[in-house]
């Protein structure tokens, strides 16, 4: 048997060693923040897939996210 991979595994890999290495770069409240707006597109997803609906709680947590990720990403435009 061989270990040679593939050349669709090479390329598999280099893209999980770059995302790797670029939440490696992240300040913990970035992760952070990556990490509750995922949550909350999450949730929102989940109640419209479920009830068709979206609930005032799932808007004010996108919202929320949102405003995270504003700040924590300075999209600003400043430097």
């Amino acid at each position: 048997m061989t270990n040679k991979k593939e050349q669709w595994e090479i390329e598999r890999d280099k893209e999980i060693a770059a995302k790797q290495k670029g939440m490696g770069a992240m300040t913990v409240g970035q992760l952070q923040t990556v990490h509750d707006a995922y949550n909350a597109i999450n949730a929102a997803l989940l109640s419209i897939r479920d009830i068709n609906d979206l609930m005032l709680s799932d808007i004010k947590a996108l919202d929320e996210a949102c405003y995270k990720l504003f700040d924590e990403f300075n999209m600003r435009g400043e430097n």
